[in-house]
This record gives structure tokens, sequence and C-alpha cells, in this order.
């Protein structure tokens, strides 16, 4: 009876979390914002946005067999299936709990291949300094080329961000930084009084800098680096496709799509699955791009429906891929999981794995 009711909630569980993220983003649109994506939805060619899809997939499979290069250096060789489980599983937990999905990543390997969570850990920051990096380049070649449009844009961003800052009393702000102000402090007294909590912090960051080092001491630096060029050249690809997928925005030029996904990606980082924000920074740089004509006469009046459409419809292609592969690495994941404790050891510190 209890293995019957471990079995069911394995499968429940996964697609419960799906439908929650459904009626989550759902619950925070506005009717406008409903309108907008039914309109995306039914005009969109679906070629273009399958293509899309299948191009984020591809950066997918990509950052999971990069994962191996910065784990090899240090003694261990997952199976390739268990690090794409992880990095999907990080993904989806992003999506509930913010920067979560970073320790969800490593505590699954941890389950699946017994690679110590602080070393996997820190293989994983390492990994971010680096698509930080890549983001920064792209930053820059996005910059120079359209260097005499950058104070257009800029000040279209903060005009929207503007808006949204009257329509919530211009507190919210305030009230993060006083919640984050208060958690640093207390966990700075934490880590002063509790020798306990002291020494699991020490174990973190040596873990962070072995992850960091790792990736020098690969003995395939090259495939490290090929595998982060071809991520990032699929985060590219994916979303310049996607603007075929509605005749208004099919002739969005490069420069233009470069500047909508940087915009796109700050709306990210900043906001639980860009949920509201991502659009909304890609409908301002798209109109500039496309619909110049509808501030000048419309000012002050937001983005252009159409832009709107498009920033709507690339969200949620890549949300719903996310949270597609997410339940199906949750399902599969837990299957890992049951074999793997069944059959240790099955990673050690020597480098053996399953």
């Amino acid at each position: 009876m209890k293995k019957t009711l471990i079995a069911i909630l394995k499968i429940v569980v996964p697609l419960a979390v799906g439908v929650y993220l459904i009626w989550y983003y759902y619950n925070q649109m506005s009717q406008e914002d409903r309108d907008t994506t039914i309109y995306a939805i039914q005009n969109a060619d679906y070629i273009w946005l399958l293509l899309s899809v299948a191009i984020g997939f591809v950066s997918h499979l990509s950052r999971a067999y990069r994962w191996k290069y910065t784990l090899e250096p240090m003694g261990y060789k997952p199976k390739f299936w268990h690090l794409y489980h992880g990095v999907m599983i990080g993904y989806i937990v992003n999506l509930t709990i913010p920067r979560s999905g970073e320790a969800s990543r490593a505590g699954f390997l941890y389950n699946s291949d017994r690679v110590p969570f602080t070393k996997s850990f820190g293989t994983i920051i390492a990994e971010r300094a680096v698509d930080l990096i890549m983001l920064g380049i792209i930053t820059l070649i996005t910059v120079g080329m359209q260097y005499s449009k950058m104070d257009e844009i800029q000040n279209l961003i903060m005009g929207y961000g503007s808006e949204n800052q009257k329509d919530d009393g211009g507190g919210i702000g305030s009230y993060i930084l006083i919640a984050v102000a208060v958690i640093a402090l207390i966990g700075i007294i934490l880590i002063l009084t509790n020798q306990k909590i002291r020494t699991k912090i020490m174990d973190l960051l040596s873990g962070v800098w072995e992850g960091i080092r790792s990736i020098f001491k690969s003995k395939n630096p090259g495939g490290f680096i090929l595998h982060t060029f071809i991520i990032w050249i699929c985060y590219l690809a994916m979303f310049i496709v996607a603007f075929k997928a509605l005749p208004e925005t099919t002739d969005m030029p490069v420069a233009g799509s470069l500047a909508a996904f940087i915009a796109g990606t700050v709306g990210l980082l900043f906001i639980p699955g860009g949920i509201g924000a991502y659009p909304a920074l890609v409908a301002i740089i798209t109109t500039f791009y496309l619909f110049p004509e509808h501030y000048a006469d419309a000012e002050g009046s937001g983005p252009h429906p159409q832009a709107y459409a498009i920033g709507w419809l690339i969200w949620l292609a890549q949300t719903a891929l996310i949270v597609g592969l997410g339940i199906i690495s949750l399902l599969l994941g837990s299957m890992i999981k049951k074999k793997a404790i069944s059959n240790e050891p099955i990673g050690s510190d020597t480098g053996e794995s399953e």
C-alpha cells in the first residue's frame, strides 16, 4: 500500500506542479494581457514557433553536456541524462521559488550519482559566472551596433519602470530592500554566533571555489567553451526565429532582436519567471524598431499591441517548454533517484559512477 501511494505521488506531484504554474501565471495576467496572448496564439505561425522551441531544447541538452566538463576534474562522471534531468528540474523549480533551482539541481545530482552537494553546487555557480560574462559580451556587441539609439531605448524602459512604480504606490521596492537588509543582518548574526553554521558556510565556499577551479582543470576546455557558445547561439537563435511567428513582427532587424533579447533577459532576472516584465520589455524594444510611429502618435500609451503579442508569445513558448520538459524530468528523475538509492554506491570520490 505504501509503495503504491509513493508511486502515485511521484506521478501526481510533478503534474500538480505543472498545473499550479499554469494557474499561477494565468492568474497574474490582466484581462488585456490575456486578450493579447489569445490574439498571439490564434495568429501565430507554429512552424516558426516550433523551430524556436526545438532550438531551445538543443540549448538545454548542450547545457547538460557542458556540466560534465566541470565535474570530471573532481573525479565524477554522472550519466548524461542524469545531468539533463538535473538541469530541467532546476529550471522548473526556479519558476516556483526564485534562484532555488541551482540548489535543486545540485541536490538531484547527489541523489542520482552521489556527487557531493557543495562540489556540484560550486560548478553551477562557476557556470553562472561564465554565462554572465557571455551576457555581458552580447550586451556590449548590441550596444556597439546601435550606440546612437541607446538613449532613446533607455528612456522608454525607464518610462515603463516609472509607470509601474506609480501603479504600486512606489513602496514595493522599498519594502523589498528592507526585507533583504533584515535577512542579511540575521544571516550575519547567525554566522558569527553559530560554529555549525560557520562550518557549513565554509564548506559551501570551498565547494564553490573548487567548482570554479574545475573549469580551468578540465581535460577538455575546448569542449566547455564550444558548448558555452552553442548554448548562447541557441538562446539568440530561438529568440530571433520566434519573431517570424507573427506577420507583423517578421521583419524585426537583428540589431532589434538582440536589444529585445537583452531587455527580456533583464525581466527574467528580476521577476520570477519573467511574468509581465519579460513580454513588456520585449514589446517596448519591438515597438521602437517596428512601430516607431506608435510612440510619436500615442505618447505614454505603452507599446504597440502587436509588439505585446509577440512578447507574450515568446514568453509563453519558452515557459511552456521549461514546464513541459521539467515535468517529464521530475517524473523520470524520481525513478532515477529510487534506482540510485537501491544500488548504492553509485558514485564516489574516486569518480566511480553508475
